[in-house]
């Protein structure tokens, strides 16, 4: 029976909600069985086994072909690396390969940015002795996502129940909002923050998700707006009550608009800037699966992981599925992804947390073309750094320490 939603999102619910049902009616198994008797009928000592894997591939495609750990470079000290400069108005010229940019990896309490070519040139807490700041010491992280000029990372350590943006140069906290090791779901508590995002205006909305509502916060503290509430008991998705299903994700848009994720039901629903439901729909298929951190891509296409394990990876709209990613077993197959990324290639990066790993999928041949997996711990949070060269600076260090 598939499972309810993981312990560590409703804080110990076991009740099985209606996902099973919804999924079994995903195969019209009385129309199955009428086929079935026909072809006994009409073709005695035939053996239905193989069309029956038929019908199951296109259901749940295979898994992709086993992709082996690539060789990580030797790379310079942390310590040696410079400041790299953003410039937020112009792309830096792209790495050849899957990979056009570095990236940003949160989980196992710490920030980490990676080259394509798999070289560590940032990370969070520094390395050397614990750095303090005005704001108290290093959070244990576990996601994060670059403020919109790049200029510092938002980050959310969930199990101490703390938001805080992160400068990036300084590699200090210079704002925090939460009371660490304190969950509550008043106006200077959270419980299980996720997502947390820098607005345009400075602000910060974040997924309160053990307490069922979404927080804009201003960098004072002070809460500016409470979607949702604290529900008694299992938290359900109501949208026409305001209440929310242990929302993970808040992926805000141009326009104001925010593209939120709910665990409970598969709800995925856009709101205005004042909360106004625009539309909501349920996700397809996912594989057995729970929805985590949608995306809404140009075109209108949404982009979800199905966090299970196995896991998928699903891109739909309102015609239908656009493409999918599952596989069942083998070195393919993802378990419990968080968050997927369209790349500005068309490939998709996946934080594939229960693997320890984060991937680069080719959605033409459902095939893992790049991964990085040194030193991860559950990395939930993926963020694209599309504002700084290092692969500018990295060739000039190269070039000048061979001069």
């Amino acid at each position: 029976m598939p499972r309810d939603l993981p312990r560590w999102l409703d804080g110990g619910t076991d009740a099985v909600s209606s996902r099973s049902g919804r999924r079994a009616r995903g195969l019209p198994w009385p129309w199955i069985a009428l086929v079935l008797a026909v072809l006994a009928v009409v073709a005695v000592g035939v053996r239905f086994r193989s069309p029956l894997r038929a019908v199951r591939h296109l259901w749940r495609p295979g898994q992709s072909a086993p992709v082996a750990a690539p060789t990580r470079p030797a790379q310079p000290s942390l310590a040696s690396l410079p400041a790299v400069q953003y410039s937020p108005q112009r792309l830096p010229p792209a790495w050849a390969g899957p990979l056009p940019y570095p990236i940003l990896i949160a989980g196992g309490g710490h920030l980490l940015e990676v080259t394509p070519t798999n070289q560590v040139v940032w990370q969070y807490p520094p390395a050397g002795p614990a750095s303090g700041s005005a704001a108290g010491a290093p959070l244990a992280v576990t996601d994060a996502f670059f403020a919109p000029n790049g200029g510092s990372v938002v980050a959310t350590a969930e199990h101490q129940g703390v938001v805080a943006r992160i400068d990036y140069y300084a590699k200090r906290i210079g704002w925090r909002f939460g009371v660490a090791g304190q969950p509550g779901g008043d106006a200077t508590h959270l419980d299980y923050p996720d997502d947390a995002h820098a607005l345009p205006s400075g602000n910060v909305m974040v997924a309160d998700i053990r307490n069922c509502r979404i927080l804009t916060l201003a960098p004072a503290g002070a809460v500016l707006a409470s979607w949702g509430a604290p529900q008694a008991g299992y938290c359900k998705t109501d949208l026409g009550k305001g209440t929310f299903g242990y929302p993970n994700g808040d992926a805000p848009q141009a326009d104001g608009s925010v593209l939120v994720s709910f665990s409970a039901d598969d709800h995925i629903a856009l709101l205005s800037s004042a909360g106004k439901v625009l539309w909501d729909m349920t996700a397809p298929n996912l594989y057995g699966g729970f929805v985590s951190d949608a995306q809404l891509l140009p075109g209108g296409d949404i982009l979800v992981c199905g966090y299970g394990n196995p896991g998928s990876v699903v891109r739909f709209n309102r015609h239908g599925v656009v493409w999918h990613y599952f596989a069942s077993s083998g070195a393919g197959a993802l378990s419990d992804p968080t968050t997927a990324l369209v790349l500005p290639g068309g490939d998709v990066l996946v934080a594939d947390s229960g693997h320890n790993r984060v991937v680069v999928v080719d959605p033409g041949t459902n095939q893992i073309v790049w991964q990085y997996a040194t030193g991860l711990q559950d990395p939930e949070g993926i963020d694209i750094d599309s504002f700084r060269d290092w692969r500018g600076w990295l060739a000039g260090s190269a070039a000048g320490g061979k001069g």
